[in-house]
């Protein structure tokens, strides 16, 4: 018998990296003793040694679960998750590796090329100016220079990281770039976790009364600390949700407000809440993925930006630097991101769950810097009570709890979501003084 400790040193993981494993149902132990003490057999091993090969090979989590159970054989093909076999979830993950070569072929063609220009001798220091150029004059677009940086990420994060030091760019300004160029791969597995799961998500926050903590005061309060919009401003809302905020802003002001997500049954409950409400001439909804935006939102046009508890999902800098498109120059921009309150080691429970749930979580203190690294000043902000957790966002989905575990209940991946909900929810009811969210209110510098 293995403890979990020892089983981690084994395969060269980490203990949380197992908690996981467990939480989501792809590892759990044979036994537990003296309550939560996990004791893993033999056979356990064998299973996790077949985890690290699959994701070795690249598999997602979701994929993995899936190609543990899955038939051996060459038949089932069609979509892994419905019946497919093995040979069906690697040939997905070999159509995905084929597409990865092709962007480096891509690369490797536009490198050649570059190396070609007579204005790349061997002595010439290279620096990001020399680089924007050189693209510029083989023809590249600002959208296919950031192709270039979110394909070189992809493919090789390491040697993307040192290519950028090269050229003489500073610490925080490489990690931006690579946050934004990496948004779109996060994003992507969030989009690969199974359908049962993604059902169970959203049985569980849809019809709250928001889906961030938060609350109409707060949203007002954040609204009017910014100055100098023009009598009809128009504002983009990204990641809104079902639009508690959006209805907040266009009954208080009279705006033009572009409500994006890219879940649809959301806008269109936000579209029948504006219309109720006697709103709906003053907002428009767009299904998009935040990091991806069509480009008529990427024009520059907007006089503000907003998003209440979404950033997180591409990642605060990454999220500062593309949605900087949207804005008119000097346009203001105001998020909600959660943040630690406190420094330091965190208790274990809340460290593992925040190490997996959003590893890139700030300190509050460090929002001034990294907004202004970013091109913008940072004009006020406030950080929320606890109330606003629980008046429209935990205490409503507790009450759901009984009867979504009972609904998953036969439900591996989704009684999986379920629980880690709840976990999220008890973590913040022992810890609320660790972390919480904090508004920002922005202005861009140009």
């Amino acid at each position: 018998m293995y403890t979990v400790g020892r089983l981690a040193r084994r395969f060269g993981l980490s203990r949380s990296t197992l908690l996981y494993y467990d939480k989501i149902g792809l590892l759990r132990p044979s036994s537990h003793a003296h309550g939560e003490y996990r004791h893993y057999s033999e056979a356990d091993a064998e299973r996790l040694q077949r985890i690290c090969m699959f994701r070795d090979a690249g598999l997602s989590l979701a994929d993995i679960a899936r190609a543990l159970d899955a038939p051996r054989d060459g038949g089932g093909k069609g979509k892994p998750g419905d019946g497919a076999s093995l040979s069906a979830i690697l040939e997905e993950r070999l159509e995905e590796l084929q597409r990865e070569m092709v962007a480096l072929r891509n690369q490797r063609t536009i490198i050649t090329g570059l190396l070609g220009l007579d204005i790349l001798p061997e002595a010439t220091p290279i620096n990001k100016e020399l680089w924007t150029s050189l693209l510029s004059d083989a023809g590249f677009s600002e959208a296919d220079m950031r192709r270039w940086h979110v394909d070189f990420e992809r493919t090789a994060p390491e040697q993307h990281a040192r290519f950028l030091k090269v050229l003489g760019i500073p610490p925080t300004e490489i990690g931006l770039i690579r946050a934004w160029a990496a948004a779109p791969q996060r994003l992507m597995q969030l989009q690969k976790m199974t359908d049962n799961y993604m059902k169970a998500l959203y049985d569980a926050f849809t019809g709250l009364p928001r889906l961030a903590p938060g609350g109409d005061e707060y949203t007002l309060k954040a609204l009017d600390m910014v100055p100098d919009l023009p009598e009809c401003p128009r504002i983009i809302d990204i990641g809104c949700g079902q639009g508690a905020q959006t209805l907040a802003i266009a009954k208080a002001r009279d705006c033009r407000i572009t409500a994006v997500d890219n879940h649809q049954p959301f806008l269109d409950m936000l579209t029948d809440a504006a219309r109720t409400q006697g709103v709906a001439e003053r907002i428009d909804t767009v299904c998009s993925d935040m990091a991806d935006l069509p480009e008529a939102l990427r024009k520059g046009g907007y006089d503000l930006v907003w998003s209440e508890g979404a950033a997180y999902i591409m990642g605060f800098d990454a999220a500062l630097e593309y949605w900087k498109q949207c804005l008119a120059p000097n346009g203001h921009m105001v998020l909600s991101e959660i943040c630690w309150y406190k420094r330091g080691t965190p208790p274990q429970e809340l460290a593992d769950f925040w190490a997996t749930g959003y590893p890139a979580m700030m300190h509050a203190d460090d929002f001034t810097g990294v907004c202004e690294k970013a091109g913008y000043s940072v004009l006020g902000s406030f950080t929320l009570p606890p109330s606003s957790w629980w008046d429209e966002l935990y205490g409503p989905l507790e009450k759901r709890f009984p009867l979504l575990k009972a609904q998953y209940a036969d439900d591996e991946e989704g009684l999986a979501c379920i629980l880690s909900t709840i976990e999220e929810v008890e973590l913040h009811r022992k810890y609320p003084d660790w972390y919480g969210y904090k508004f920002v209110v922005l202005r861009r510098n140009s």
